[in-house]
């Protein structure tokens, strides 16, 4: 094993550490811990966008919140200064490829976001993975308030 692969390996094992999850395959971690120059973790950025939307919008809807609701709890979750700040909390920006690069408030915020979607297609696109992975990292909050339904 050459440098750079054991370079690799101890990042995926610190990320792995910080998110709870192991992951069954390193082609997806590397992709998200690659920081977006050339494009690196951008596409994995953006499904985990998506999925964390989701996961965070079930919670929403089956609490039964208003839509104004859902407005502040996206931008308080999950706007890139949250994420950024979840990023350098747990130790996640840390593991960034290059080893010892230090990320940016923006790159910080993307690596999450790929980390996430790097999560979501190793576990077989199982979203209960994702919920888990943000609710270790402290980005996903149930939304309990009373339904809006009458019985």
């Amino acid at each position: 094993m050459n440098f750079f692969q054991q370079q690799q390996q101890r990042q995926q094992q610190r990320m792995e550490d910080v998110i709870g999850y192991r992951f069954q395959s390193n082609i997806y971690v590397i992709e998200a811990l690659t920081l977006n120059v050339q494009g690196g973790n951008y596409r994995l950025a953006v499904l985990g966008d998506c999925k964390m939307d989701s996961a965070m919008i079930d919670d929403w809807y089956t609490g039964g919140a208003l839509r104004k609701d859902w407005s502040q709890l996206r931008e308080s979750l999950l706007s890139n200064t949250n994420l950024a700040k979840v990023a350098f909390e747990t130790g996640l920006a840390s593991c960034a490829i290059p080893e010892g690069y230090h990320c940016s408030d923006n790159q910080a915020a993307t690596l999450v976001e790929a980390v996430i979607g790097a999560v979501y297609i190793d576990s077989g696109c199982d979203m209960e993975c994702v919920k888990s992975v943000m609710n270790t990292l402290g980005i996903r909050k149930v939304v309990i308030l009373f339904s809006l339904r009458p019985d």
